[in-house]
This record gives structure tokens, sequence and C-alpha cells, in this order.
């Protein structure tokens, strides 16, 4: 199941992210350029979770 990152959620992408890789700013590759990864589009991948938009997800998201 998947669902996608709306832009109410940048509050919680931001925070996932600096605490799993200690920012938000990524190089893209063969670019050159540095870009904000809380602002690109995305989805986040669920299994078994029951997902209900109402609620805040604390989602254990981690590198690799």
């Amino acid at each position: 199941m998947t669902i996608s990152i709306e832009p109410g959620d940048l509050p919680q992408v931001t925070r996932v992210l600096k605490e799993s890789w200690g920012g938000t700013t990524v190089v893209a590759l063969g670019r050159g350029e540095t870009v904000d990864a809380a602002a690109l589009p995305g989805f986040v991948a669920l299994d078994g979770i029951p997902i209900r938009r109402e609620l805040e997800l604390e989602l254990p998201l981690s590198p690799g």
C-alpha cells in the first residue's frame, strides 16, 4: 500500500528526513546541484499498516 505525500505532510516529511539523514538537502546526481528533498513529490510505502488520514502517523522510516 502507498500513500501520496501531500503539502500538509511537509512538517512530518522534514522531521523524518532530518532525523534519518541529518538534513533535507540532497545533491541531484548528474546535475551537480542541491535540492530540498522535502519539497520533492513522493509517497510512503506501507506493508500491513491501516491508514487513516485524520491521524498523524509516526512512521519509523530509516535509511537502507
